[in-house]
């Protein structure tokens, strides 16, 4: 059994149209491994979506960039 904490990022972008983009970090609680992408989306409702994807698959850092793959 693998236990993960899964983070949403948020950055904000600079320049004349000023929005947020969010990312998405995962981290395998018993080794530390960790793997994060940002820029997945600007749309809050999205990436909230997503976190609840990933916890409720148990994704793992390893799998991260082929499950956003997936999803976009």
């Amino acid at each position: 059994h693998v236990t993960c904490d899964y983070r949403i990022l948020i950055q904000e972008t600079e320049g004349s149209l000023s929005c947020e983009n969010y990312g998405i970090k995962i981290t395998e609680l018993e080794t530390g491994d960790s793997a994060e992408i940002l820029d997945i989306t600007v749309n809050s409702d999205r990436i909230f979506e997503l976190g609840e994807l990933f916890c409720r698959n148990a994704v793992t850092p390893v799998a991260l960039v082929d499950v956003i793959a997936d999803w976009l």
